[in-house]
């Protein structure tokens, strides 16, 4: 299983969906087999209700941008630089926020 530099894990139901990928997924009962061509978990447990999926973790990178900003704006000299410091910040979140959707 490949693992994400920032990564966190998020429970998905497997009446929601399954995995794509044949792969050992950790569940509510264990690090369990799945094979996607026929939806089949490997166990003799009949019972997993969630599995864990790995998806991007941009916490850091949202930190960093926000810290970037705060410091620039308090810094700034708003009577030349506020229009595009503004734009700037706006473009910046705008950016992170579209990556955590």
């Amino acid at each position: 299983m490949y693992i994400m530099k920032n990564s966190k894990y998020i429970k998905v139901s497997v009446s929601d969906r399954t995995p794509d990928i044949r792969d050992y997924y950790d569940t509510n009962v264990g690090l369990i087999l799945f094979t996607p061509h026929n939806k089949r978990w490997e166990t003799e447990n009949d019972s997993i209700e969630y599995w864990l999926h790995e998806v991007p973790d941009y916490e850091d990178e949202m930190k960093e941008m926000l810290e970037e900003a705060i410091q620039y704006l308090t810094q700034c000299d708003w009577r030349s630089n506020m229009i595009e410091t503004y734009g700037n910040f706006v473009m910046n979140a705008q950016e992170v926020l579209s990556k955590i959707k």
